[in-house]
């Protein structure tokens, strides 16, 4: 969404990526992934990634019982998707980064990265670790 408020010179959101109404036609997650990859945003190492993790969260979520993961399997699923989500977190901040560069888009009048009011970086923080509940998930925002 971000990137392609740069590549159209844009402050507005494409609500497809924000919003789907019951009427609505679904948008995907893989074709998301697929965008990502066409707009150079994944490289193609994340986006297999993406794909494996997708296929391993289905099999978790709707075949579990049925196919050959083992329990002690989830933990990694989930650290691996964690670690992947910590990858992407940093392109979208390098995406934020240049709108900001560039004037352009959400962040193109504030920079994204600027100092914030501690009391909303700690309730964010603490939204995050509680949610992870796990010492090896910490992170500094």
């Amino acid at each position: 969404m971000h990137k392609l408020q740069i590549l159209e010179n844009t402050t507005l959101f494409k609500l497809d990526y924000l919003y789907q109404s019951e009427n609505d036609k679904p948008l995907m997650e893989k074709k998301i992934y697929d965008k990502a990859k066409e707009m150079n945003i994944l490289s193609k190492e994340q986006y297999d990634k993406l794909y494996n993790l997708y296929d391993l969260r289905n099999k978790v979520v709707h075949r579990y019982i049925i196919t050959d993961i083992k329990t002690m399997e989830l933990r990694k699923i989930g650290y691996d998707y964690e670690q992947l989500c910590e990858e992407i977190r940093l392109v979208l901040a390098d995406i934020e980064t240049e709108q900001f560069e560039k004037k352009v888009g959400y962040h193109g009048t504030k920079d994204p990265h600027r100092e914030r009011n501690q009391d909303h970086v700690d309730e964010l923080l603490s939204m995050v670790n509680d949610k992870h509940f796990s010492n090896e998930f910490h992170r500094k925002l």
